[in-house]
């Protein structure tokens, strides 16, 4: 029996070619398959910013290092400032250029301060943009961290958080 199943299962494993029986779908018919592996990006953390401004008005630009460091804050009046870079990997492959990866999404809020604390309902924040994207990709190229500039217009005096959401194209 055991070598009845094993021969069995060679001649279906080889069979190229596979033939109908039914009169309406009569002929010879080759059937070809592709396996591809999927990767999976995984990001374990997002590239963001949280600021606390004590001014009213103006414009800040802020630039986050691929490492994390902010190594410059243009504009006046902020008092705080926290960021994390964007560190992202790929399970099979190597990323095989890392300017593919585009901001989809930027999630700002800000909340009022009110006698030095932030307080209140997270409220939306326009005028925000976040460009100028810098990459660190590490020698086997399955990793890549990603800073970047983040830039506020007409900023009140409030605490902003921006998260950018990033998508990567192969």
């Amino acid at each position: 029996m055991r070598k009845y199943f094993l021969l069995s299962a060679v001649a279906i494993l080889s069979a190229s070619n596979v033939y109908a029986e039914n009169p309406a779908a009569a002929g010879i018919f080759n059937i070809e398959s592709n396996v591809q592996i999927v990767d999976e990006i995984n990001c374990s953390t997002i590239l963001s910013l949280s600021i606390l401004s004590k001014e009213e008005g103006g414009n800040v630009s802020v630039s986050v290092s691929p490492t994390g460091e902010i190594s410059q804050i243009l504009g006046s009046g902020i008092v705080y400032s926290m960021a994390s870079p964007a560190v992202c990997s790929i399970s099979n492959n190597t990323f095989v250029n890392v300017e593919n990866f585009q901001a989809i999404n930027n999630g700002v809020f800000r909340k009022e301060v009110v006698d030095g604390i932030a307080s209140g309902d997270d409220q939306p924040a326009t005028d925000f943009l976040v460009s100028d994207f810098t990459y660190l990709l590490s020698d086997d190229g399955k990793s890549v961290s990603i800073g970047g500039t983040f830039e506020f217009a007409n900023i009140t005096r409030a605490y902003y958080h921006a998260s950018v959401t990033l998508m990567y194209t192969y």
